[in-house]
């Protein structure tokens, strides 16, 4: 290994501790946002969310958020989202999704079409997070500009946390949920 793609690697491994010990047992909206920061530290992206799912709702609820216009996230927020085909794939498959995963055309998908590229975005990735539980805690969404990225590292980065961003949205979402009993 090349020192280089060593200190790359270390710069990695310290981004995503970094990430676990942020995530781990809090709900605050700051820890949301640096979690964020982090991950932007890992994965180059133009805007980003992580969201939390309400069950009552059927929707999302936006946790933090970097860069996404208002109608982008009122779109990941609302129980359409649901119906686009990125998030659905990712969702049963459990593993993040770049829109070049998708096995056809995700650009002449309506996300695409009415959302995404309307706001400038021409790819993005879509991880949805399940408690160990297996339950459906929320997601993390992740938009570029360029066309070739998030990369397969940025993909196999967020893979990696997948489980401790699930727990972060479990526990925001069981705060969220107290709060409005």
């Amino acid at each position: 290994m090349a020192i280089g793609e060593a200190r790359s690697v270390g710069r990695t491994a310290s981004a995503l501790a970094a990430v676990a010990r942020l995530a781990l047992g809090e709900t605050d909206p700051a820890v949301a946002a640096e979690i964020l920061a982090r991950l932007h530290e890992l994965i180059e992206y133009d805007a980003a969310a992580i969201s939390a799912f309400d069950p009552i709702a059927g929707g999302h609820v936006t946790l933090a958020s970097r860069g996404y216009p208002r109608d982008v996230l009122a779109y990941l927020e609302g129980p359409f989202t649901q119906h686009d085909v990125g998030y659905a794939r990712s969702l049963a498959r459990g593993v993040p999704l770049r829109m070049c995963d998708v096995p056809y055309d995700y650009h002449a998908s309506p996300g695409f079409l009415e959302v995404f590229g309307p706001a400038g975005y021409n790819e993005g990735m879509t991880a949805c997070l399940r408690a160990a539980d297996g339950r459906y805690t929320g997601m993390v969404n992740l938009s570029t500009c360029a066309v070739d990225e998030p990369s397969d590292d940025a993909r196999d980065a967020l893979l990696a946390l997948m489980p401790t961003l699930a727990a972060f949205a479990d526990a925001a979402r069981t705060a969220a949920e107290v709060a409005r009993t």
